[in-house]
């Protein structure tokens, strides 16, 4: 883990110098219907994978497919209680129940507060009611509870430099580098289009600053950063306009971890999941379908295509098939058409 930390120190700078490099010019060969089957097959993964935690089942892993086909059997043994997470995944629900009918509610006073906060502020107001009202303790299970650790600062990470010279070192950098920078600037591409106001990322300058973003974190023991679809779809849906979301996301998350951390772990993790399932739903919108439909029978072929392969691989794959439908589709195809039109036309 050290050394993967030194790696992603390495794999930022390179990010900042693609950044620097202008190498952001890539995501215009990224087609759009492409980005739009990829976003749909997102929506699908994170539904997929969050559903089960939803109703309180942590244990069942595999591929989107396999947690799709799987829904039923969760949602059935949810209904039949033969599970011993039952509070927890009527959290779930009634969390996802306050998601769906939010926008619904015509309360200007509720409206001030995003649909999210509400339900974190219930579930913490249940927390409390079980702790000091209540004769019995939390019937939620501790690992479907958010789990921190009590002290920050004596648990952080630093990176190891030890191996930086090895051919599997740099093996390592070269492809957290590549993903990370190929997921982000496709998933920029992606929140461009839920943006209300329809503008275009400076993707270069998001290089740069993921780069930058990836070396610090790493050497405070994080992960690298990248453009993520689920916490900007729900920046998007809420509301949000600009860069400042992110930032005041990030600041508060700070904050609530260094000041609230005993009302951090009263949160169920069955209740952040219903806003993730409410998310997926709307990244994947079957609306989307009909509008892309409107445009023509081949660019829902592509769409199509990117998300059936993003679904039954992964994400690399998917917008790979995108580029190349989307290639023999106006390329070959059209092409060919037009020859044989123009042959038919001659005298």
């Amino acid at each position: 883990y050290l050394y993967t930390l030194a790696a992603i120190v390495f794999s930022g700078v390179l990010m900042t110098l693609l950044g620097f490099l202008r190498m952001g010019v890539l995501s215009d060969f990224f087609p759009s219907s492409a980005i739009q089957g990829m976003l749909a097959a997102i929506g699908i993964g994170i539904f997929a994978k969050q559903f089960h935690v939803m109703f309180g089942n942590t244990e069942f892993k595999g591929s989107t497919v396999e947690l799709l086909l799987e829904i039923p059997n969760t949602f059935i043994a949810f209904v039949s209680n033969a599970t011993d997470n039952t509070t927890a995944g009527i959290i779930g629900l009634g969390s996802l129940l306050i998601m769906v009918f939010y926008s619904k509610m015509r309360n200007k006073f509720l409206q001030l507060v995003p649909a999210p906060m509400w339900i974190v502020v219930s579930t913490v107001g249940l927390g409390y009611y079980f702790e000091y009202f209540s004769m019995k303790s939390l019937p939620i299970a501790k690992n479907l509870l958010i789990s921190i650790p009590s002290d920050l600062i004596n648990n952080l990470e630093f990176p190891d430099f030890g191996i930086v010279g090895n051919f599997d070192f740099i093996n390592v950098v070269i492809a957290i580098t590549l993903i990370s920078s190929i997921e982000s600037l496709l998933s920029i591409k992606a929140v461009d289009k839920i943006d209300a106001q329809k503008r275009r990322s400076n993707v270069n300058k998001d290089l740069k600053a993921l780069g930058i973003a990836s070396t610090l974190s790493a050497f405070l023991g994080g992960l690298n950063v990248v453009t993520v679809i689920a916490r900007s779809s729900v920046n998007a849906n809420n509301g949000a306009t600009n860069r400042s979301a992110n930032f005041f996301h990030g600041l508060c998350i700070l904050l609530f971890i260094l000041l609230f951390q005993s009302q951090i772990r009263m949160i169920p993790l069955t209740a952040l999941s219903a806003i993730l399932v409410y998310t997926g739903y709307k990244l994947a919108d079957p609306a989307n379908i009909g509008k892309i439909f409107k445009i023509g029978n081949e660019q829902l072929l592509i769409f199509s295509t990117t998300l059936l392969v993003t679904i039954f691989t992964n994400l690399m794959v998917g917008i790979a098939s995108g580029i190349f439908a989307t290639f023999v589709i106006h390329v070959i195809l059209n092409k060919s058409a037009g020859i044989f039109v123009r042959n038919l036309l001659k005298p």
